[in-house]
């Protein structure tokens, strides 16, 4: 399991010496649960009971051993534990008694998600009859997060050019942040679970494009945290949501430069005159007209990048819309004063260059990992 997606593998029960299913346990669990035939988890040629979450109700099925440990390392791990057990025909003698490796009597995927692992289940037993061609965007989520956590990515590659067919554009339409829709509908699901799609299923090119949208469009509260990229909506890439921050500290740090700079000559000396012709009035109208588009932009001029929490966006677009304001132009009766050219920063342009600037959120190692989920699936 990897440790970044706080999920658990499943619960087994094991004896060293007992190869048959605790029938007990499940003819008590069948009396409360549905009938044997109102859930889909029984697979043909099934042997080991599994407990499952289905439809809110906890059932037990049956699975093939063997075809889950061909499917999965992790699963396999869990149904044949890798030490030895003694079988109970012979335990007198110990010279002679046979070493066999048995499969588990019980396995509970209860807190697994059911519908996710129902299709990766279909997979493993080739029930493809039961295999969606196109899934919304949580059982997608959610089905990521079980190859990720049971290393079983190689089980979707026949649907994947189905499942991800509008990728580049899907996670562009999603709505950025969960909203409750009319008459009591689910929240719309966020498009940060793509992160995480991703970078299971090897999309490079969507975990950039993402992650950089993402560095220009997140928000954050005053303790510095982003709810978007806090784990509520799933698991994400390790490293990912501290590199995105990062980015965004260090974009809107050079943005708030920019007004720092502008506002220091009038701060730094007040007696200091800026225009020049030397005009008082001119450097009152220019500090005045500044101070109050910042103040318009919520910026003020020495803040630090750690005390603003809006967007990159929301930043760059407030300073773009800056206007400076000058003494009107003076015709005097010996000499003309254009003052035009009196404020000499061009906030717009500087504002541009940040942007186009900004750094890549997507570091070497989710490069790496990504190259080897393609490998998997190649």
């Amino acid at each position: 399991m990897n440790p970044m997606t706080n999920t658990q593998f499943p619960k087994v029960n094991s004896s060293p010496f007992v190869f048959t299913a605790n029938v007990p346990n499940i003819a008590e669990t069948s009396a409360t649960a549905a009938p044997k035939d109102a859930h889909p988890f029984v697979f043909a040629d099934g042997t080991t009971p599994v407990i499952v979450t289905y439809k809110n109700d906890r059932v037990v099925g049956k699975v093939s051993p063997h075809a889950m440990a061909l499917a999965s390392p992790v699963w396999k791990k869990f149904i044949f534990p890798p030490f030895p057990q003694r079988s109970m025909k012979d335990t007198t003698e110990p010279k002679g008694s046979k070493i066999v490796v048995e499969p588990v009597e019980e396995l509970d995927f209860a807190e697994d998600p059911a519908e996710a692992l129902l299709i990766l289940l279909n997979i493993t037993h080739f029930r493809f009859t039961g295999i969606p061609t196109t899934l919304p965007l949580n059982i997608l989520s959610e089905i990521a997060i079980l190859c990720d956590q049971y290393d079983c990515v190689h089980l979707a590659k026949p649907w994947l050019p189905q499942w991800l067919a509008n990728e580049n554009s899907e996670w562009k339409s999603t709505d950025p942040t969960p909203t409750t829709l009319a008459f009591g509908a689910p929240p719309a699901t966020p498009r940060e679970k793509w992160l995480f799609i991703a970078w299971v299923f090897g999309r490079e090119q969507v975990l950039k494009d993402l992650a950089s949208l993402l560095v220009r469009e997140i928000s954050t509260y005053k303790n510095g945290t982003c709810a978007a990229l806090a784990g509520n909506y799933g698991p994400m890439p390790p490293g990912l949501i501290e590199s995105i921050l990062l980015c965004r500290r260090v974009t809107i740090a050079k943005l708030l430069a920019i007004t720092a700079k502008c506002a220091s000559p009038f701060t730094n000396d007040p007696n200091a005159l800026h225009c020049p012709y030397r005009n008082r009035a001119c450097d009152a109208i220019m500090y005045g007209s500044l101070l109050r588009g910042l103040e318009i932009a919520k910026v003020t001029p020495m803040m630090n990048a750690e005390e603003y929490h809006n967007s990159v966006e929301t930043l760059s677009q407030g300073l773009s819309n800056l206007v400076i304001h000058v003494h009107p132009p003076y015709y005097g009766a010996y000499v003309a004063q254009d003052h035009s050219n009196c404020f000499t920063t061009d906030i717009k342009k500087e504002v541009e260059a940040v942007m186009a600037g900004i750094g890549d959120p997507i570091l070497k190692h989710h490069i790496r990992h990504v190259e080897a989920q393609r490998s998997k699936l190649n």
